[in-house]
């Protein structure tokens, strides 16, 4: 009887879910998810180097290629560029953090089995010490009454318990989904985030809409769904509700700030609209409101990458929702909106476990059998010869 070695990738899965605790990093921006991370990249090129047989590299794919291609080729050049001429919160060190991301997308398995070990692995490991922190974590798993799980925020918790409902869309079995969604509804309401609140309310939507109507329906009559769904929010009372929290997150207008900032920061010039200013500039030349991010993702990655940071969001995930529900999907595109929403509230796009979600969310797309045609075939019966 063959007895399969475990994956090699249940170490990627672990360092993953462990990066969510920044609370209890070792130095600065790396803890013990990230020295795992990077460990495991080592290991890998290493095999590769002292293997007998001929490197082998299978292509990378077609999202990590993009990412890596405007890291490379917009987000360095700008980031050295503004270096020199001391654009406000230039940070080399968010330019690792971006190329870090791509390393880790590089060594993302690539076959079906290794995918889903660390899938398990990550979702194991993240809950295991979510709950944890929740039982036993005292104060430091708490930033003032809400829960963070071991975060320094409890947003990126948040983030943690989206990502981790769309890497078990990878897995078939729907209980595994039903248990994943449950506990990060309780562990998110739990945080009190409001990112996740709207990216909770943007997901349940969508799946809603995608029982009522058939996706490929919602596809061809989304100008239609988005009046009916702008009807039902100003007569069912709901916008009163969300402007009401909008008003409560908007901390007296602090966010609606943010926001002109980063606008005015990427519409500064028409060099800085096609390119930006690189990582860490969030606010460009005059740098207002101290130079912060508008914790906006696709705000943010305007103002690093200009029009280039729009096509790795909104652009690109908007287009594999697109994509999913030609293939008559149901839950990769409530995930999908889960995760857009999210975004519009946070800044996510240094966080490793946001682009990994979305490769696997992009490869479930890519891998689902487009919708059957019928075919209308003629039969002709005709007597054997010779009879």
């Amino acid at each position: 009887m063959k007895i399969r070695m475990p994956s090699k990738y249940v170490l990627l899965g672990t360092s993953l879910a462990l990066m969510l605790q920044t609370n209890y990093r070792l130095a600065g921006p790396v803890g013990a998810g990230e020295l795992l991370a990077v460990a495991f990249i080592f290991l890998k090129l290493a095999k590769h180097a002292l293997s007998d047989r001929t490197m082998f590299i299978s292509r990378p794919d077609t999202l990590t290629l993009q990412y890596i291609g405007i890291v490379c080729l917009i987000v360095i050049p700008m980031t050295l560029l503004s270096s020199t001429m001391n654009v406000p919160g230039t940070s080399i060190r968010d330019l690792f953090a971006y190329v870090f991301v791509g390393a880790i997308l590089l060594v993302l398995p690539q076959s079906n089995r290794d995918m889903r070990a660390m899938i398990v692995a990550f979702l194991f490991v993240a809950y295991a010490t979510i709950i944890i922190k929740y039982l036993v974590g005292g104060s430091s798993a708490y930033y003032f009454s809400r829960f963070s799980g071991g975060a320094k925020n409890p947003n990126q918790l948040g983030l943690y318990l989206i990502a981790s409902v769309c890497m078990v869309a990878y897995l078939p079995n729907l209980w595994a989904r039903v248990g994943v969604i449950s506990v990060a509804m309780f562990f998110g309401l739990a945080s009190m985030s409001d990112a996740f609140l709207a990216a909770a309310f943007g997901g349940f939507s969508v799946l809603v809409m995608l029982r009522i109507f058939s996706p490929r329906a919602v596809l061809y009559l989304m100008p239609a769904v988005l009046l009916i769904g702008h009807i039902t929010l100003v007569y069912s009372g709901l916008l009163d509700t969300l402007s009401a929290r909008w008003a409560v997150a908007d901390e007296g207008g602090a966010r609606t700030v943010l926001y002109l900032s980063a606008i005015q920061a990427w519409s500064d010039s028409v060099f800085s609209m096609l390119f930006g200013y690189g990582a860490g500039s969030f606010a460009g030349f005059d740098g207002p409101f101290q130079g912060a991010e508008a914790h906006n993702t696709i705000l943010d990655l305007a103002t690093i990458a200009g029009i280039f940071g729009f096509f790795l969001f909104p652009l690109k995930p908007i287009w594999l929702a697109m994509n999913s529900l030609s293939k008559k999907l149901h839950f990769v595109p409530a995930v999908l909106a889960a995760l857009i929403a999210f975004g519009l509230f946070h800044f996510i796009g240094r966080q490793p476990i946001f682009w990994v979600a979305l490769v696997i969310i992009a490869r479930i797309t890519s891998e689902a059998p487009k919708p059957k045609t019928l075919v209308v075939q003629k039969t002709i019966n005709s007597k054997p010869t010779g009879a």
